[in-house]
C-alpha cells in the first residue's frame, strides 16, 4: 500500500482554502516576539495598508555592535 501526505493551506483571516501558487507567507514582529501568517493577496493587501501609516512613522533602528571583542584589541 503507498502512502500519499497531501498539504493543504487555508488563509489565517479568512480560514478559505489556498492552493499554493495563491498562497503568501507574512513574517512580521513586534514588541520582540516573531508571527508568520498564511494569507491570500486580498488579505496580503489588507495587512499591508493597514501597516503603511506605521511603518512611514517608524524609523530603522541603530545596530549595535555585537561582537565580544575590539577590533582594534586584534590588530594589536
Amino acid at each position: 500500500m503507498a502512502r500519499r501526505e497531501i498539504t493543504q493551506f487555508f488563509d489565517d483571516i479568512d480560514n478559505k482554502p489556498l492552493s499554493e501558487e495563491e498562497l503568501i507567507v507574512i513574517r512580521f514582529s513586534v514588541d520582540g516576539k516573531d508571527y508568520l501568517l498564511d494569507v491570500s493577496q486580498e488579505n496580503a493587501d489588507k495587512f499591508h495598508a493597514a501597516l503603511d501609516p506605521f511603518i512611514k512613522a517608524a524609523r530603522h533602528p541603530v545596530k549595535k555592535d555585537t561582537r565580544r571583542y575590539k577590533p582594534a584589541d586584534v590588530r594589536a
